[in-house]
């Protein structure tokens, strides 16, 4: 099984977005990579594949699906290590519950072809219409 490279997000962007994963026990800079970015990173293309060629995508990040795959992880990170506690819903929803949300509306519009993508020089990246299967 091929795995893609880590490439929408980096360990040092997720310690700098949310500096309480630094100190959780055994959640090494591996750990992070392989456990958590690298199936968000999937789960991400996988869902704007459909449109977009997964290389140009890795090779021009849009600035988008930079901010949305360090989110993503972040959250991910939160829940598998309980580190976020989302209060009954007569309170209303923690922030991160709100991000993740958001996130996928995001990037359902991507997949849907509702929102474009550009790159990190705000040029549009073309879309691709044919059948793309992901493994």
């Amino acid at each position: 099984m091929q795995t893609l490279p880590v490439s929408l997000s980096t360990v040092g962007e997720v310690y700098s977005a949310y500096p309480p994963i630094s100190s959780v026990t055994a959640l090494t800079s591996a750990v992070i990579a392989q456990a958590y970015i690298g199936p968000t990173e999937a789960f991400i293309l996988g869902k704007v594949a459909k449109l977009y060629p997964v290389a140009d995508l890795i090779s021009n990040l849009p600035p988008l699906l930079h901010a949305i795959a360090t989110r993503e992880t972040i959250y991910r990170i939160s829940l598998s290590r309980l580190m976020s506690q989302f209060p009954p819903s007569q309170t209303g929803k923690a922030t991160i519950q709100v991000m993740h949300e958001e996130d996928m509306k995001v990037l359902d519009s991507i997949r849907d072809g509702d929102m474009t993508l550009l790159n990190s020089s705000l040029q549009v990246i073309a879309p691709t219409l044919g059948n793309v299967e992901i493994w």
